[in-house]
């Protein structure tokens, strides 16, 4: 299973890294939202400002990805995000 993480501002994305890594999964940090259908399971990692991240998503790119994402039916985990 290859694993892709969204860095999100503000996050704690080195221990995201770190504990995903304990697994025998691939993990990689995005470059950018074009990398997102790339992945079986998406991370979205946040700090508790739900509206914050969204706006981030939406003006990086990444929110239509992620719908798209949902609707292929692929894994989407949202980490703290308010």
């Amino acid at each position: 299973m290859r694993i892709g993480i969204i860095p999100t501002l503000g996050c704690n994305l080195a221990s995201i890294v770190r504990g995903l890594k304990t697994t025998d999964f691939n993990v990689d940090v995005f470059d950018n939202y074009s990398d997102v259908s790339k992945v079986d399971l998406v991370v979205i990692p946040g700090v508790g400002n739900f509206g914050h991240v969204s706006h981030w998503l939406a003006t990086e790119g990444y929110a239509d990805e992620i719908r798209e994402v949902a609707l292929r039916g692929q894994g989407i985990l949202g980490i703290c995000l308010g």
